[in-house]
Formats: C-alpha cells, sequence, structure tokens
C-alpha cells in the first residue's frame, strides 16, 4: 500500500470512535426523520387499500324526498364513468331505546362498499340479519342475541365492517347528528321489507390503486359530483363525496396531527446532528494540522489533502444515512402503527415505503458536513507549512469573571478555579458543549412533555394512544442522541488532554482525582447545557402545542422538568463510567514526549 493510502487508513483507524460517533448519531437523526416521516403516508395507504378492497364507494347519491324511482336509479346508474352500483334503503329510527340505523340491500348484489365479515356468518334465511362491528359507541351484539324490528323478532348471525365506518369515533345519524348505536344488515334476498331506495352508492371508473387521500382523487370524485348533479333531470337529491365520510375526515385529522408532529420534532433533532457532525470533524482537522504541514511540504496538492478529511466525513455521513433510512423506513412504522388502532379499525399495514423525506435530509445533510468540512480544511491550507508544523501555541490565559469577584473566588478551592478556567479558557468547545447538550435536553424534555399532554389534555381523543407511543419512539431516540452526544464529546475532551492528564500522573493525583479534573469540566459544562436546554425546551413544547392545539406550556407538570434533568444527569454519569477506562489507560511517560 503506498504512503498516502495508508495516511488515509491511518485516519480512520485511529479515530474509529469518532468515526462510529457520527456515524451512530447521523444514522438517529435520519431513522427519526424518515421514520415519522413515513408514518402517515403509510396509515393512509393501508387504509386507502384496504378501501379499494371493499369496493368503497366514489359516491353516494340520497334522494332528498326519501325515496328513488327506478327510472331515477336507472338515470343515476348510467352516469358516464360509474364502473358500479348498488342501490340500498339507509333509515335512521329508534329500536327500541337505541339510536340505529337499518341498511336494507340485496347480499348477492353488494358490489360497491362490500361488507367484511368480522365474526359469525351472513345470513342464509329469513329473519337473520348481521350487525355493525361494537365501538365506544355501538353497542355490542353476539351471534345468537334477537332484535325486535317491525313486530319481527330477527337473529342475529354475524357480525361485519363496513367500509363507510371504519374509524373507532362515534359515527352520527342523519337527523340529529347523534351518535348511533346500533346498525342492522338486513339482506333482501330473504326478507321482503316495504323500505323505499334512499341511497345509491356508486363506484367511478378510474386509475387502478389510486389513494383516496390524495388530492388528484379529492378533485376528480368532485368534479364527478358536480358532473353528476348537472347531468340529472331532477334536482331531489344531495350528493355526498369522500370528505362528507366522518370515518374518512377522522383519519385525515388524526394523521395530519400525526404528520404535524413528524414534521416539528426531527428537524430540530436533525440541526443537532448536524452541529454534532461539524463538531467532530472540525476537532479532527484541528488536531492533524502538522500532518496536514507535512503533506505541504511533501508537495501533495490541496485536492489530495482535502480529500482525505472529506472521506472520512462523507463515509461516516453516507454509512450512518443508509442505516437510518433502513432503521427509519422499516422498524418505526412497525413499532408505532399499531398505536392508530384506538382510533381506526386497523387494516394490515401496507408494504409501502416512504424514503422521500429521509433522502432529502440525507442528501441535505451529507453536503452539509461535507461542505463545512471542506471550508475547515480550506482554512488550514491557506496557512504556509512551516506555520502548521510548529505546534498550535496554547490559548493564553485570561481572568474569568468570577476572579473579579474577590469574596467568592478567593474562597472557591484550588481545583474549581482550575476547572473553571478551562472551562472559559476554550470558548469555542464551551459554545459547542453547551449547544449540543443543550439541543439534546430540548428534545428529551418535549418528547417527556409530549408524552404527558396525552394523558392530561383532552384535545386528542382516540389519537392520546398513537401520540403516546410517537412521544416514547422520540424521547428514547433523544436520549441515545443524548449519550453520543456526551460520549463524543467526552471522548474527544480526554483525547485533547492526554499531557494533562499525564502530567497529573506524574504529580501523584490519585486515579479518582485525575477523572475528577476532567469530569468537572464536561459535569459543570453538561448543567450549563441542560440549563439552555430546558428554556429552549419550553419555546419547542409552546410551539408544537399551539401548533397542534392540544394545550400550552402550563399543562406541562412539574415532573417532567425533573425528569428530564434527572435523565440527562444519570447519562452523563453513565458515559464517565465507560469513559473511566481512557483516563487510566493514558502513560504517565506521554507527558515527558510532549512538546512544549
Amino acid at each position: 500500500m503506498k504512503s498516502y493510502p495508508k495516511t488515509i487508513d491511518r485516519t480512520f483507524r485511529n479515530n474509529l470512535g469518532r468515526f462510529f460517533a457520527i456515524t451512530l448519531i447521523v444514522m438517529l437523526g435520519i431513522a427519526i426523520i424518515s421514520g415519522l416521516g413515513a408514518l402517515s403516508p403509510i396509515t393512509r395507504v393501508s387504509v386507502s387499500n384496504n378501501l379499494e378492497a371493499h369496493n368503497f364507494s366514489d359516491l353516494i347519491v340520497k334522494s332528498t324526498t326519501g325515496s328513488f324511482s327506478q327510472d331515477q336509479i336507472d338515470e343515476i346508474s348510467s352516469f358516464e364513468g360509474v364502473a358500479g352500483f348498488q342501490a340500498v334503503s339507509s333509515i335512521d329510527m329508534e329500536i327500541g331505546e337505541l339510536n340505529s340505523r337499518i341498511v336494507y340491500m340485496n347480499f348477492n348484489e353488494n358490489n360497491v362498499n362490500t361488507l367484511e365479515l368480522v365474526s359469525g356468518r351472513f345470513p342464509q334465511a329469513q329473519n337473520e340479519i348481521v350487525v355493525e362491528r361494537q365501538t365506544d359507541y355501538m353497542q355490542k351484539y353476539s351471534e345468537g342475541d334477537t332484535v325486535e324490528l317491525y313486530g319481527i323478532t330477527f337473529k342475529i348471525v354475524g357480525v361485519v365492517g363496513s367500509p363507510l365506518i371504519y374509524s373507532k369515533d362515534f359515527e352520527p345519524d342523519v337527523i340529529n347528528q347523534n351518535p348511533l348505536e346500533l346498525i342492522v344488515y338486513i339482506d333482501s334476498s330473504y326478507n321482503f321489507l316495504p323500505f323505499p331506495t334512499t341511497d345509491v352508492y356508486l363506484k367511478l371508473d378510474k386509475e387502478a390503486g389510486i389513494n383516496y387521500f390524495t388530492k388528484d382523487y379529492k378533485e376528480m370524485v368532485s368534479a364527478a359530483a358536480q358532473e353528476l348533479e348537472e347531468t340529472l333531470s331532477f334536482d331531489t337529491v344531495e350528493i355526498l363525496t369522500v370528505e362528507e365520510n366522518k370515518s374518512y375526515l377522522v383519519t385525515e385529522s388524526y394523521t395530519d396531527k400525526v404528520q404535524k408532529i413528524s414534521l416539528v420534532f426531527p428537524l430540530f433533532f436533525i440541526s443537532v446532528v448536524i452541529l454534532v457532525a461539524l463538531t467532530t470533524m472540525t476537532r479532527l482537522i484541528e488536531e492533524e494540522r502538522q500532518i496536514i504541514g507535512c503533506y505541504k511540504t511533501l508537495g501533495y496538492g490541496n485536492g489530495k489533502i482535502s480529500f482525505k478529511y472529506l472521506i472520512f466525513s462523507a463515509v461516516s455521513c453516507i454509512l450512518g444515512c443508509a442505516l437510518g433510512l433502513a432503521t427509519g423506513t422499516f422498524l418505526i412504522p412497525l413499532i408505532i402503527y399499531p398505536g392508530f388502532n384506538t382510533v381506526l379499525f386497523l387494516p394490515e399495514m401496507a408494504s409501502y415505503y416512504n424514503i422521500l423525506i429521509g433522502g432529502v435530509v440525507s442528501l441535505g445533510m451529507i453536503a452539509a458536513v461535507c461542505g463545512v468540512t471542506g471550508i475547515i480544511i480550506g482554512n488550514y491550507l491557506k496557512e504556509k507549512p512551516a506555520d502548521l508544523l510548529r505546534p498550535k501555541a496554547p490559548k493564553a490565559g485570561k481572568k474569568i469573571f468570577l476572579e473579579k469577584i474577590p469574596f467568592i473566588w478567593n474562597r472557591t478551592k484550588f481545583k474549581y478555579k482550575s476547572t473553571l478556567r478551562n472551562i472559559f479558557r476554550y470558548k469555542k468547545h464551551l459554545i459547542m458543549t453547551l449547544v449540543s447538550v443543550g439541543g439534546s435536553t430540548a428534545i428529551v424534555f418535549a418528547g417527556v412533555a409530549l408524552y404527558n399532554a396525552t394523558t392530561t389534555s383532552d384535545k386528542l381523543g382516540a389519537v392520546a394512544d398513537a401520540v403516546s407511543l410517537i412521544s416514547s419512539v422520540i424521547v428514547l431516540f433523544a436520549c441515545a442522541l443524548c449519550i453520543l452526544v456526551i460520549y463524543n464529546l467526552t471522548n474527544m475532551n480526554i483525547g485533547e488532554r492526554t499531557r494533562e492528564i499525564a502530567t497529573l500522573k506524574v504529580l501523584g493525583y490519585h486515579q479518582a482525582e485525575v477523572a475528577g479534573y476532567i469530569y468537572r469540566e464536561i459535569f459543570i459544562m453538561s448543567l450549563m447545557g441542560i440549563a439552555i436546554g430546558i428554556p429552549v425546551g419550553c419555546l419547542l413544547v409552546w410551539f408544537l402545542f399551539g401548533y397542534l392545539d392540544i394545550g400550552s406550556i402550563a399543562d406541562v407538570s412539574w415532573w417532567v422538568y425533573l425528569l428530564t434533568i434527572a435523565v440527562v444527569i444519570a447519562l452523563i454519569g453513565l458515559i464517565d463510567l465507560l469513559l473511566l477506562h481512557k483516563i487510566k489507560k493514558v502513560d504517565m511517560n506521554t507527558s515527558l514526549k510532549m512538546v512544549d
């Protein structure tokens, strides 16, 4: 292997921790945005496929007089573009004390709004009926129960689901919009009752597989409804499209809320991820300034030198994006999709993979990280080789603000004085730590606050379980991000301070004292990040709750604040324990080999 490829290989080998940190952090960001972003489209496609499988009616033509003549039915069904129709009687009335609906239809001709058998069987004899499946509003009936209707006792032989009613929210009656408590389906093949034809279900001739929740579909049925109304020779009709269907509106409303959550959180998440990735690359290039000077001295061109760092950032980002897209697209919807079961009678989840949002963000992230990496390396390439080969002069010490307050400073122990000086001496590191930890804290807080809202706000309604699952996933991913952020920053801090650590060991400091020297700085900076992250999290929650109209920041319980702080501090402690071995491995002779 030639020398140049060897140096690239060595850069990867010597910085495996950073490489995997960037990869995992990018993976988390892309997974959350691709997973949550795909959730609402997958739900809509799944419901749409189920509606198509059960021949969901595109239009319902209702008689405003309560009855269609046969000539009128023939005229409606002969409308251009009609692929199928079914005439039914739908009558809302009281059955016993229940607000009920009777649907009288020919089951043998049930080719539009096909009933799905949930349990039992379809009628096979006179006086046998099936009923709509149970919800919080629909009464529970089982096979063998009876219903008295017009003095006739009907036996329930099955429970069915109509594609017109797949929401678990209430289905309103036509007259007063009160919740229906019972819907019975009577087969006209076995029972002759003098019911008038009140509704005609129409299925239009359209492109196979069209999504019922798309703008194109809505515009198509709206245009067809208008044309049908203008074409008919009589005007005693009301034409309903999907946008008058209660279940359809519930699906749109709840998936829209989930989509909004899926946009707000990932955008904030992604900004923290990009910042941490850029921080890591900045530190890496700073540490290799002498190697860059060596390259220039040996005659390597700027492009070849830049390539080494661009390939490091690009490979880690591309790998992270690929893993994130796979994880988010396939795993997160599987976890959260069942949460819609409290809102809808869920069909099987469609094998529909929407990587558009995740793909676009992935390309943007790769471009951003590689672009800034190029800018950083470009600044170093402007320097003379001789300047790059010389160790960077330590930043001159300055008095910090507390030193100007003798009452406090003079009573502060030496080890804390040293810690405070180091914190404010490297302002760039401080700012990056504050922003990274603060951003992670804000996401954890907002996720926990959203979870809290599912128990305190009644505005979420039936979708609360789905939102609860989403917020749980967000909290878990935010905690994972927080772990990676703190690990990455602490790991880099230890790597940059090996000379100081070795010196302290030479001077006789115990392992605990040496660890405290490093960890105190990280802990204090992290606490400052938490102090920034909580208010930022409050702003995020304020915006999110207002956006979704589910409450206000005042509704967030006090324990959300304490839990967020406790979780982040616990994660800091965990990382400190995991990296303690790295401090122990620092050789005392290292301090003697360092150039002053």
